[in-house]
């Protein structure tokens, strides 16, 4: 799921890291898998209840596919969650595909390295926050929604972008305890500081927490904004290729800015990398590996947090894009362990160039899950 945050330490390590990733750019022939074909908006999507978080967006930029003989780029599609019968095997290969999509992920430059084409792109890393990407080289229009999973694509540098959910709902049962969740709206507001590096900030200005138990019949209604989220997402292959995959590693930070019943009061933080394919008949296929840092429910410690996710896209209409994902979140808290699982389908529609709308329905398939999350969303670049 970029405006300055108040991340240096991050912004510096990432430019420290820099002059060393370009040199590849030569040996990968800069491969164009986000760039701009010849020819074509975050939210919190997952809303892990009752915190409000980033979300993902959809993208396109307005061209339709060629067809079995061209690529659909990389940054057309959304992310999609591992799904398993036993909690205990899902615990376990939570565990193992959070590290898997790492190691996956390193061994895929070798496939970028055999795509490389005889002609090189133009070389815009020259280009930053302060002397924009020209428009007539910006890659296709990326965005992290409208489903959970995030994309290794970044924002140009020198280029604004916001996405958003307009509306967000949820609604959990959990025994006799039912909890409905309003966001309106939840944006994410993001920068391309570099060529291959954005920084994001995600807070949702309006959260209602609705709780209704049962048994006996209590209920309450706390209201206030979300939790601010900043990251910055770096691409380290495919941002400006024509191979077939593309990478990225996004560091996240959470700031306690939700008051009690809508956020927990603690700074947590974690790793997402997204790892994306171009597929065959316009299909592209993303992976999406997260591990986080969360406080535990009943004191000051912490524990990991594991979150996989697969997503498949296509173009079924002219700038309209269907997305299909399984989502998997196992919460290794010491007092409870918890193990999420949905389903999650959304449409995009690119009404202009620069413009997505888009909405999305996230169904849980286990008593953990969130039973229902309905949304509708609005992305766009300048």
């Amino acid at each position: 799921m970029a405006i300055p945050t108040n991340r240096p330490t991050h912004t510096v390590a990432l430019s420290i890291f820099r002059p060393n990733v370009m040199p590849l750019y030569s040996w990968f022939c800069q491969s164009r898998l986000c760039a701009r074909p010849e020819g074509r908006p975050s939210a919190d999507r997952h809303n892990r209840q009752p915190q409000t978080r980033f979300l993902g967006s959809t993208r396109s930029d307005g061209g339709s596919l060629a067809g079995a003989a061209s690529i659909l780029p990389i940054c057309d599609i959304e992310g999609f969650g591992v799904l398993t019968n036993r909690e205990g095997l899902m615990r376990n290969a939570s565990r193992i595909a959070a590290g898997l999509g790492f190691w996956v992920a390193t061994g895929v430059s070798g496939a970028a390295l055999a795509q490389c084409a005889d002609k090189l792109e133009p070389d815009k890393d020259r280009y930053w926050v302060l002397n924009p990407v020209p428009d007539d080289q910006m890659r296709n229009f990326s965005t992290d929604r409208p489903t959970k999973s995030n994309v290794p694509c970044t924002v140009d540098a020198g280029h604004f972008q916001y996405e958003t959910d307009i509306v967000n709902f949820t609604h959990q049962v959990t025994g006799s305890v039912h909890t409905d969740t309003l966001l309106v709206p939840n944006p994410t507001f993001k920068v391309g500081l570099t060529n291959n590096i954005d920084l994001e900030l995600n807070i949702a200005p309006v959260v209602g927490v609705h709780t209704f138990n049962s048994a006996p019949l209590v209920s309450s209604t706390t209201w206030g904004n979300g939790d601010l989220f900043v990251r910055s997402k770096v691409n380290l292959w495919g941002d400006d290729g024509g191979g077939t995959s593309a990478f990225a590693l996004i560091p996240y930070i959470k700031a306690p800015t939700a008051p009690t019943g809508i956020g927990n009061g603690a700074v947590e933080g974690g790793v997402i990398a997204p790892l994306a394919f171009n597929l065959p008949n316009g299909i592209t296929l993303l992976f999406n590996s997260e591990v986080d840092a969360l406080k535990d429910s009943v004191n000051d410690g912490r524990h990991a947090n594991y979150i996989n996710l697969v997503n498949l896209s296509r173009q079924i209409v002219k700038d309209v894009t269907l997305y299909v994902e399984f989502w998997s979140d196992y919460n290794n808290d010491p007092t409870q362990r918890t193990t999420q699982y949905s389903i999650d389908t959304a449409l995009a529609w690119t009404a202009r160039p620069n413009l997505q709308l888009d909405v999305g329905a996230n169904f849980g398939l286990n008593r953990e899950t969130p039973a229902i999350q309905l949304y509708a969303g609005i992305s766009q670049r300048f």
